[in-house]
């Protein structure tokens, strides 16, 4: 049996810059949450927030069901793990090259990527493009109403809709960076890997959720999941449904090196975020840095 995932209980405790704030944002009802109210997707609702899924339903992610289409190939990377162009903007926090986790990081990307057998079904991102999501903006596959910024016609350009959001953001300052604490490194509902993240104390968490919300009133933009959003860093995209097997050993993996990770990188230190465009997930180019 393979050991628990790390809890943020467990995380915590090998922190001390996060211990104190942590402390104090545990002192909630000890009672369940439902999922689904203000929780990610990925979450196992408790009342100190999210952790790793089962192995069960990581394997089940990693595999997709019969019949399902795979969402990633030909729309965001080839076959070949090429990015395709797939336009857009975003406000995220790019982790400095510089900060001590991204070379270790960098190296959990590599050594996925190597593996036999499932590593060539991976498309791992430019390390130089690791960041935090703070706030998805728009890209070309989406132009819904729901999806859309109030005041602009669903057919504008990208680079016309990221010149408005430039003009929209001028005069936001965000708060000065977060500390983040892994919260373990798994599947997406796409089968790529991520490690998720979550506020290393209630002061940190506040102060994203106003900016967040700074945001979609500045940009006119609240998408479906703008209170289930799940912070996370992307080290690959999938572009294959896993065998049982594979499944089974990248979900393995990906615990160890979450784990393993968290053990000797408990904080993370993203700088204030920036609007940054995009042509393919590749790379990641700043418009409008807000702090």
């Amino acid at each position: 049996m393979l050991p628990k995932p790390m809890t943020p209980t467990r995380m915590a405790a090998s922190s001390r810059s996060c211990a104190t704030g942590w402390r104090r944002a545990r002192r909630l009802p000890r009672r369940p949450l439902r999922k689904g109210r203000g929780m990610p997707a990925h979450a196992v609702a408790t009342a100190e927030g999210p952790r790793m899924p089962p192995d069960a339903a990581a394997i089940a992610r990693l595999a997709g069901r019969a019949g399902q289409p795979h969402p990633v190939p030909g729309v965001k990377f080839a076959r070949s793990g090429a990015p395709l162009p797939f336009p857009g903007n975003t406000v995220l926090c790019l982790l400095p090259a510089e900060a001590p986790e991204h070379a270790a990081l960098a190296a959990m990307a590599a050594e996925l990527a190597r593996a036999p057998g499932w590593g060539a079904k991976l498309a791992p991102l430019d390390p130089a493009s690791f960041h935090m999501t703070v706030f998805n903006g728009v890209h070309d596959r989406a132009r819904r109403p729901r999806d859309w910024p109030a005041g602009l016609p669903l057919d504008a350009p990208i680079p016309e809709v990221t010149r408005a959001f430039a003009e929209r953001l001028d005069g936001l300052r965000a708060p000065g960076g977060f500390a983040m604490r892994p919260a373990g490194l798994g599947p997406t509902s796409g089968g790529g890997t991520v490690l998720w993240l979550e506020p290393c104390d209630a002061a940190t968490a506040g102060r994203l959720a106003a900016l967040r919300e700074d945001l979609a009133r500045a940009l006119g933009l609240r998408q479906p999941n703008h209170r289930r959003h799940a912070f996370h860093l992307t080290l690959n995209y999938s572009l294959a449904w896993l065998d049982p097997a594979e499944a089974a050993a990248l979900a393995a993996a990906q615990r160890r090196m979450g784990e393993g990770f968290a053990t000797r990188h408990p904080v993370l230190r993203f700088p204030p975020p920036a609007l940054c465009a995009f042509e393919t997930l590749g790379a990641f180019h700043p418009v409008l840095r807000l702090g």
